[in-house]
């Protein structure tokens, strides 16, 4: 293993030209050495047992792609425990990772994709309730998880809007509207709390950890709140053109939520008491709600 984090890194980091090409090619072919079944037990293994940033970054990555471009050779229940292992992985790591841009982002991904792709694998009657309470957990214990959920809140809901390269556009839109249905709403309540809860936490100039864990968990929910208000609800993201760019077109379902006083208040309020890097996430959500269309 120790080895193969040498070479990883080396991939990614040498300053040597020639190093790192010589790298790169011993890590490709360390995947391509190994059929399907064979590269995810590599790409877990170093997942499990590995702590170097490169390391899990390079299999993250890597898994993210595979679980596009390799679907059909995961049985659902194979993508099911795939997605448990990663959801305990981050919950495992969570106060070593809460902060490292290097590993978060790549495993986060990797969770959100997973979860959109095996949207429908669920035999339960209503998965998407399981899928909030396992976000919940996070929200439930440290600051560096609860930095970690609200993550995966705001991540998914930009995987699942988003069109997934290798995905078929039905596919892609039937995920979505199901997603809208069943789960947005719950993710908009989560948020509207989360940021109520940030508004009255007290963050000072200090740069402790708390204080860190704070400022993220603030910047997180904020853009939980315009990753919401941004999602392609009927599916015109993928042709913008004339007139409609820059508008978003919601439901009438959402209307209420989008006209309710309270939640815009709530934003200016935001506005009006955070500083000014917060303020300008908050000016964000408060000019997508005036983006908003009912259509």
């Amino acid at each position: 293993m120790e080895d193969l984090e040498r070479t990883i890194e080396q991939s990614y980091s040498s300053q040597n030209g020639q190093e790192r090409q010589a790298a790169t090619v011993i890590v490709n072919k360390f995947l391509q050495n190994a059929d399907i079944p064979g590269k995810i037990r590599q790409l877990l293994q170093i997942l499990h047992r590995s702590q170097n940033q490169f390391a899990i970054y390079f299999a993250a990555t890597n898994l993210s792609t595979s679980l596009v471009t390799d679907l059909n050779s995961f049985q659902p229940e194979d993508r099911t425990e795939l997605r448990k292992t990663l959801l305990n992985l981050l919950a495992q790591r969570g106060e070593q990772i809460w902060n490292n841009e290097v590993v978060r982002p790549p495993l986060v991904k990797c969770y959100c994709r997973l979860q959109k792709l095996c949207w429908f694998d669920e035999i339960k009657s209503n998965p998407e309730e399981e899928l909030v309470q396992d976000i919940m957990e996070f929200l439930k214990h440290s600051l560096a998880h609860s930095v970690i959920g609200v993550d995966l809140l705001r991540s998914l809901v930009a995987e699942i809007s988003k069109t997934t390269k290798g995905l078929s556009l039905a596919r892609q839109r039937k995920i979505s509207i199901v997603f809208r249905e069943k789960s947005l709403r719950m993710f908009w309540k989560l948020c509207t709390d989360l940021v109520r809860k940030v508004l009255n936490t007290n963050v000072s100039s200090n740069n402790d950890v708390q204080n860190q864990q704070n400022r993220e968990l603030q910047r997180l929910s904020l853009g939980l709140s315009n990753e919401i208000l941004s999602f392609d609800f009927i599916g015109l993201r993928s042709n913008e053109e004339g007139d409609d760019v820059g508008i978003i077109h919601i439901p009438g379902s959402w209307a209420s939520i989008v006209e309710d006083f309270d939640n815009i208040k709530l934003f200016f309020n935001a506005y009006n008491s955070m500083d000014t890097e917060m303020s300008r996430l908050t000016l964000e959500t408060i000019a997508t709600f005036a983006s908003i269309r009912n259509s």
